[in-house]
């Protein structure tokens, strides 16, 4: 199997590790976040993404990388918020 890159380049992917692109609900489910807010991230070009058509589709390992980047970085920046008990 022959895949055309960005770059123009041709990569060869043999069956044992092509990988089926991920649909919008898939990315999210993976991503656990919503549909809109997938479509948000594509529209801001902030997430990886392929336009096949009109179709929106993600490499799996692509998002994969893409969720280890975000996740190191807004673990830096979060914090803890301790939940007060709740009085009767």
């Amino acid at each position: 199997m022959v895949r055309r890159e960005e770059n123009g380049s041709e990569a060869v992917m043999s069956e044992a590790t092509a990988e089926k692109l991920w649909t919008v609900s898939e990315c999210a489910r993976f991503l656990q976040m919503s549909v809109s807010w997938v479509y948000k991230q594509v529209g801001a070009n902030a997430i990886p993404h392929a336009h096949l058509g009109s179709r929106l589709r993600f490499h799996p390992q692509r998002i994969r990388e893409y969720a280890q980047t975000i996740g190191a970085n807004d673990g830096a920046r979060a914090k803890v918020i301790p939940l007060r008990k709740r009085t009767v």
